[in-house]
């Protein structure tokens, strides 16, 4: 525009025959309308190389900030962040999410050693490390159960057997009172006494009577023994006939004392039996139940006793699973730790400190890299700019 401006102003001084446009100022006759249409132009020019000066600033202006961008840029230099490290990156932050349950483990790990300290004060097996309580040799519950059956079965019959040794021993003694009380001062004869009264009697009087028959000489006081005898045997015979009832009852009695006697003898094998039986038990059971060197257990102590060791048993494989989990975690964490030492090219042994010092190395890399991102955004916006202001000084 200013060539053009400038070039009219050459045609219409040419038309005016003068040298410049100094001369104007020397012409008195020149025209109004041809004076106004010069200084017109004259301004005309004058604005257009003011806008194409201030343009020129302006051009110049985005040049300097370009090349101060420029220089921004080059002194952020480049971040060293390989796929690696990202890679690494988020390793560690998936395993700081684990850590915190890692950390409900630990919490729960802790009661339950607690809660096992308490169990093994009440089991009695405090003294013992835990391999070497793992190694306890417990029967099986339906072991113990089934001895307690026996246990209780073996002691009812004793019960019972003692009971009926005792009744009969009670029922001897009365029928003895009996028999004193009906025999009084009644001599007290059977049948049976009759019977070997008389056989006596006839032995001797047949051995008398056979003396006789041969004349063989009849022994001194023989006579009286034969009498005696036969006295004796009437004597019976008055007693069982003058006492027959009394008698009777009596030998009644006495077979009823006799049948006690007797059940007492088989009621005593059973009681004898049984107290055997009882330490045979005894002694199969203490096999059973002597596994803790300072206690024996009775079947009922050692039942409700299982219910507390299954209860430790529980709580101790649980216990050592959170521990596994524990180490396992740890050793990952020591992993971890390794690989940054080596990538980050420190030798701390902080597992915290390392990957604290990734996080801030990281966050600085994303930092830079959004610095640049934005001077990258003004050095494009400043040269699009800078080809605007090109385009409009080369129409100034």
């Amino acid at each position: 525009k200013l060539k053009q401006l400038r070039h009219e102003q050459e045609l219409q001084l040419q038309n005016l025959e003068l040298p410049d446009s100094e001369s104007l100022k020397s012409l008195p006759r020149v025209g109004k309308q041809q004076l106004l249409n010069i200084k017109q132009l004259v301004q005309s020019i004058a604005d257009v190389e003011r806008d194409r000066d201030q343009a020129q600033r302006e051009l110049n202006g985005t040049i300097r900030a370009v090349a101060k961008q420029q220089e921004k840029l080059a002194s952020l230099g480049e971040t060293n962040i390989n796929d690696a490290l990202r890679e690494l990156s988020s390793e560690i932050d998936e395993h700081n999410k684990n850590s915190k349950v890692a950390l409900t483990w630990q919490d729960k790990r802790d009661d339950n050693k607690i809660s096992l300290q308490q169990l093994s004060n009440q089991l009695g097996i405090a003294s013992l490390s835990p391999d070497e309580a793992r190694k306890i040799q417990v029967p099986a519950a339906t072991v113990v159960k089934q001895f307690q059956q026996d246990e209780n079965q073996i002691k009812e019959d004793l019960r019972l057997a003692q009971k009926k040794l005792d009744d009969l021993k009670a029922s001897a003694v009365e029928i003895e009172a009996d028999i004193r009380s009906d025999a009084g001062d009644v001599a007290v004869v059977t049948e049976k006494d009759l019977l070997d009264a008389r056989t006596s009697r006839d032995e001797s009087w047949n051995q008398l009577s056979k003396k006789m028959s041969d004349k063989t000489p009849v022994d001194k006081g023989e006579p009286e023994v034969i009498s005696q005898k036969i006295a004796e045997s009437d004597h019976i015979a008055d007693t069982l006939r003058d006492h027959a009832e009394t008698i009777g009852r009596i030998t009644t009695l006495k077979h009823r004392l006799a049948s006690n006697a007797e059940k007492q003898n088989q009621t005593e094998e059973v009681v004898v039996r049984l107290r055997r039986k009882t330490i045979d038990f005894e002694a199969q059971w203490r096999q059973h139940s002597t596994f803790l060197a300072e206690r024996h257990f009775i079947p009922t102590e050692l039942i409700a006793w299982l219910v507390d060791w299954q209860a430790w048993l529980t709580l101790d494989a649980e216990t050592s699973k959170l521990e596994h989990k524990l180490i396992a975690h740890q050793e990952r964490q020591d992993e971890l730790r390794d690989a940054l030492g080596k990538n980050l090219h420190r030798d701390d042994d902080s597992y915290t400190i390392l990957s604290a010092c990734l996080s801030n190395t990281l966050s600085e890399a994303e930092s830079v890299n959004g610095e640049r991102k934005a001077i990258r955004g003004d050095i494009e916006a400043l040269n699009a700019e800078l080809s605007t202001q090109k385009e409009a000084l080369a129409h100034a």
